[in-house]
């Protein structure tokens, strides 16, 4: 059955999820230091063995990259991202974790020079213009080193569609990639994939139907555009009409969960948001997954309701969020930004 992953912020800051949710595991990366990793891992501790423990490349925010770049042209650059991944193989084996997730590919691969690209590609971000051939020779071989490696550490290893590439959706090279490369899953981002086909010219519900059978991972969050990107990175709510421009979440949960029962999903977004409103958004997934609609105003009231000290803590505390608007809105007060497992013996060390 589909499970639920905290993330390594939602450990650090203390936050509950959302009433239902019960969490069967957590996936932990882009810590802020060496004390961050220190409380995750007490947290850890505490936890049965069935706890699920995943590593999001990198570990330490200031230690790593999150797309090392294994599809470059040079060869050394190749080889440097190997060492890069490898580094986060041993961390998740002494981490005690069932799976490693890192961004594929690196750097941004393209098929002609000045591409209109108005997201994740500014003229400081590396680039490099390779043809297809190029593109799926160097992509099947890391998978085939990466599947090797994983295999032998008792690990799984996820790689999280990253972009701009219109190569891997345009031809099927990652749905292809998949399903020559066994030992490997996909992690679906559904706010990043749809952005990617609207601004490299695929089908998002093609991709999904493609990518959903090797779906282990399923990270939630919307994006939504017109001729340009409008907003990223925003928490998934019932109120994103597809029609408005939104991703269609209910289309995604359904059609991935449906071949993918033992899917996991993680909730993202960026910014401060109204806490009701995260609610919100977590039980109609919930609701998504299990089959059904129930209404939201009632739970959300309730579990707001059995959380006065947490909702009232800090600066972020209910107070504050609750100035933000109901569906896509942001809280006023947050900031706009663009946008089989190894042994669990390692979850009480002190180290990264």
């Amino acid at each position: 059955m589909a499970g639920f992953l905290l993330s390594s912020e939602e450990i650090l800051s203390g936050a509950g999820g959302a009433p239902g949710l019960k969490p069967v595991g957590v996936e932990v990366g882009r810590l802020r230091g060496r004390d961050a990793a220190r409380r995750v891992r007490e947290f850890l501790s505490g936890q049965p063995p069935s706890f699920i423990v995943g590593l999001h490349m990198p570990l330490l925010l200031l230690q790593g990259v999150s797309a090392p770049p294994v599809v470059s042209a040079d060869p050394e650059r190749r080889r440097a991202g190997r060492e890069e991944v490898a580094r986060l193989l041993d961390q998740a084996v002494e981490w005690g974790a069932a799976y490693v997730l890192l961004h594929f590919p690196a750097p941004p691969v393209l098929p002609r020079a000045r591409p209109q690209w108005p997201w994740r590609l500014t003229d400081w971000e590396p680039r490099e213009l390779q043809g297809p051939t190029a593109v799926a020779q160097h992509s099947r071989e890391f998978c085939g080193w990466l599947e090797e490696e994983a295999a032998r550490r008792g690990l799984k290893a996820y790689l999280e569609g990253d972009g701009p590439h219109p190569h891997f959706y345009r031809t099927g090279l990652m749905a292809r990639l998949l399903a020559e490369h066994p030992g490997l899953g996909f992690c679906l981002n559904v706010g990043q994939l749809h952005l990617l086909a609207r601004l490299g010219g695929f089908s998002f519900e093609e991709a999904v139907e493609a990518l959903a059978p090797f779906t282990a991972v399923l990270h939630l969050n919307n994006s939504r555009h017109g001729p340009q990107v409008v907003e990223r990175m925003v928490p998934v709510h019932p109120s994103q009409d597809p029609a408005q421009g939104w991703a269609d979440v209910p289309a995604v949960v359904r059609a991935v969960v449906g071949v993918r029962p033992d899917c996991l999903l993680k909730f993202e977004q960026e910014g401060v948001w109204a806490e009701a409103r995260l609610v919100e958004g977590r039980l109609w997934v919930q609701s998504l997954v299990a089959g059904a609609e129930p209404p939201l105003g009632q739970a959300v009231s309730r579990w707001l309701e059995e959380q006065p000290t947490r909702a009232r803590r800090g600066p972020r505390g209910r107070a504050r969020r609750a100035a933000g608007k109901r569906g896509g809105g942001r809280a006023a007060t947050g900031p706009r930004r663009r946008g089989g497992p190894a042994s669990r013996s390692g979850r009480g060390g002190a180290g990264p």
